[in-house]
């Protein structure tokens, strides 16, 4: 609307004109961190292992990760080491979670840039799988604020833990079956130096024929 200088209209438009439009569009959306794990596959029971976080920035230095983990059986027990499964637990339940520690970050990590993070060391005494689930949050209020989250049930956040191979004792013969004692092995060795000493003896004797 144009108006002279007494305030009286000299001209108006109308609304509706493409060319006096414009769009108004969202913010654009904040980049939001992100955070998985790359879990070892397999491990002995009682092997003290690390879980290898992975955090995509932006995280701000003195964020902390919790790790957690869940356990679940073998389906198949007694099955090839490459074929074992295991129940996939419920990612949203918590029931039964075993935390495995915090480990904070003492640094920031811009946005877009991937950073790997170690838990702290942590085992299984027992066969089966450990599903892990990781957390990070806040330390910049009091009250904790969650940055990112993982879930339990992820593949490549699970571990096979695996009772160790027995390797055979006590005069056990491994693979074989047969067995072996200390009297055993003395009298095979007193049979066979009994057999050297004679066979010298009757080299000797034809020598002195």
């Amino acid at each position: 609307t144009t108006t002279d200088s007494q305030g009286q209209v000299v001209r108006r438009g109308t609304c509706g004109v493409v060319s006096e439009s414009a769009i108004v569009l969202p913010p654009p959306e904040q980049p939001k961190p992100k955070i998985t794990t790359n879990a070892p596959q397999h491990a002995n029971v009682g092997d003290r292992i690390k879980d290898e976080a992975i955090l995509t920035g932006p995280f701000l230095k003195g964020t902390q990760v919790e790790f957690w983990y869940q356990h679940t059986d073998y389906t198949n027990p007694g099955a090839a080491r490459d074929e074992m499964k295991c129940d996939t637990p419920d990612p949203a339940k918590t029931d039964g979670a075993v935390k495995i520690g915090v480990t904070i970050l003492d640094h920031d990590i811009a946005e877009g840039v991937t950073e790997k993070l170690y838990s702290p060391e942590f085992t299984s005494d027992k066969e089966g799988c450990t599903w892990i689930k990781e957390t990070a949050y806040t330390t910049h209020d009091k009250d904790k604020t969650v940055l990112a989250e993982g879930y339990f049930g992820a593949a490549n956040e699970r571990t096979m833990w695996h009772s160790k191979i027995k390797v055979a004792t006590g005069g056990s013969l491994a693979n074989t079956g047969a067995s072996v004692t200390w009297p055993a092995i003395i009298g095979g060795l007193g049979i066979l130096i009994g057999a050297t000493l004679i066979g010298v003896a009757a080299w000797r004797r034809r020598q002195i024929n």
